[in-house]
C-alpha cells in the first residue's frame, strides 16, 4: 500500500468505541500504522464536541470517524447522520452482524462497515483507502473553489473594462451594486446574502458583453431587431456564469432582473413571486440609477422624479415592496444630507438656504 501522505497522517482520526480495551488495541494498530493523532471518545456527546470545534478553512478538524454504533448516550445510527452531514467520512466498526443493520449503515451514509472482530490489517487498509479518497475529493474541491474564484474576478475586470467603453454607463455597476445592497440589507438578508447580491450588481449587465457596442451606444430608438439584441443580453450572463458553483442564486438574479412584476419582462416572463427577490432588488436598483444618469437616449433626472417614477410602475414593473424599502432608504439619505448641510451652515455662522 501507498504511503499515507502527511496531510492525511497528520490529522486525526477520531474513534468512538465506549469499550476501553478494543479502543486500547484498535488505536495501538493504527498508530503502528502510521497515523499520529488517534483520539478516543466513550460517547457521542463527546465526539461530537471534537467534531464541531473547526479550522480557519470551516473544515472538521477530523479526516475520518470509526464509529462503534452501540453507544451509551444515543442512537448509533443518528450519530452516524449527524457526523456525515458535517461532511466527514465514517468507518463503522460494530459487532452486530445483521445484515439489516449493516444495509442500514450504508445508507445513513458510512464509507464502510467493518464486523468485530475480525482482521484489524483489513480494517487498516479501509482506513487507508477512505482517506486517500477523501484527501483526493478535497484536494479537487479546493482547486475547483481557486479556479471558480479565478474566473469571477476575471468577469468582474471584463465587466469593468465593458463599462469603461461607454461613458454613459461607468460606475453603472458600482452603483446598482451599493443600491442592491443597500435594499437587501433592510430586508433581512444574511450577510452572504448580501455579499452575493453585491456580487450580481457588479456582473448584472455581464451579458452585454454579448451585445454589439453600436447598438448599446446608439442615441436613437432602437429597431425591433436591435430591441431583441440588447434584449438577450440576462440570458446570456447567465449561460457565461453558468458553469460557477460558488454563484449559486447570483446567476438567476441576473438572469431574471429584467422580468416585470406582472409579466410582461424578459427573458421568460416571470411575474410576481416567480421572480427571485434577488432580481427584484436589482431591477429596482438599475432602473433607480439608469433614470437619475446622463444616456444616450435619454437626460438624467432627479432624485424626486426617479421615485415618482419607480412608485407608477409598482405592480407593473417593480415589486412595490422592494421600491417601498428602497424609497424609504433615499429619502433617510436626502434628511441626512440637509441635516449636515444644516449643521455645517451653523457652526459657520450662516443661515440654512
Amino acid at each position: 500500500m501507498t504511503e499515507i501522505p502527511a496531510d492525511i497522517r497528520e490529522r486525526p482520526i477520531i474513534l468512538v468505541e465506549d469499550d476501553r480495551s478494543s479502543a486500547a488495541v484498535l488505536r495501538k494498530v493504527l498508530e503502528r500504522s502510521g497515523f499520529e493523532r488517534i483520539e478516543v471518545t466513550g460517547t457521542a456527546a463527546e465526539a461530537m464536541k471534537h467534531l464541531v470545534g473547526t479550522g480557519r478553512t470551516g473544515e472538521s478538524r477530523a479526516a475520518l470517524v470509526i464509529l462503534d454504533i452501540s453507544l451509551p448516550d444515543r442512537d448509533g445510527l443518528e450519530v452516524l447522520r449527524d457526523i456525515v452531514r458535517l461532511n466527514v467520512p465514517v468507518i463503522v466498526y460494530t459487532d452486530r452482524e445483521d445484515k439489516q443493520v449493516v444495509r442500514e449503515c450504508f445508507e445513513s451514509g458510512a464509507e464502510e462497515v467493518f464486523v468485530k472482530p475480525g482482521d484489524l490489517e483489513v480494517l487498516i487498509i479501509k482506513v487507508k483507502q477512505v482517506l486517500v479518497k477523501d484527501n483526493m475529493q478535497r484536494t479537487l474541491l479546493r482547486t475547483t473553489r481557486r479556479n471558480q474564484k479565478l474566473f469571477l474576478n476575471i468577469l468582474q475586470v471584463m465587466a469593468k473594462t465593458l463599462e469603461a467603453k461607454d461613458s454613459y454607463t461607468r460606475f453603472h455597476s458600482e452603483n446598482v451594486a451599493k443600491y442592491s445592497r443597500q435594499i437587501a440589507r433592510r430586508m433581512g438578508f444574511s450577510e452572504n446574502e448580501i455579499e452575493l447580491i453585491q456580487i450580481a450588481g457588479i456582473l448584472h449587465d455581464f451579458g452585454k458583453i454579448g451585445v454589439a457596442e453600436r447598438i448599446l451606444n446608439k442615441p436613437g430608438r432602437l429597431s425591433e431587431e436591435e430591441l431583441q439584441a440588447v434584449q438577450k443580453h440576462p440570458a446570456i450572463a447567465g449561460a457565461i456564469l453558468d458553469p460557477i458553483e460558488e454563484l449559486g442564486d447570483v446567476i438567476n438574479w441576473i438572469k431574471y432582473h429584467h422580468e416585470n412584476f406582472d409579466g410582461s419582462g424578459y427573458p421568460d416572463g416571470l411575474k410576481g413571486d416567480e421572480i427571485p427577490l434577488g432580481a427584484r432588488i436589482l431591477q429596482v436598483a438599475d432602473a433607480y440609477d439608469a433614470i437619475t444618469s446622463r444616456r444616450p437616449y435619454s437626460t438624467a433626472r432627479s432624485q424626486d422624479e426617479a421615485i415618482s417614477e419607480m412608485i407608477k410602475c409598482c405592480d407593473t414593473q417593480f415589486d412595490r415592496n422592494v421600491v417601498s424599502v428602497f424609497v424609504e432608504i433615499l429619502e433617510e439619505e436626502q434628511r441626512k444630507r440637509a441635516e449636515r448641510k444644516e449643521a455645517l451652515a451653523r457652526s459657520k455662522g450662516q443661515r440654512p438656504q
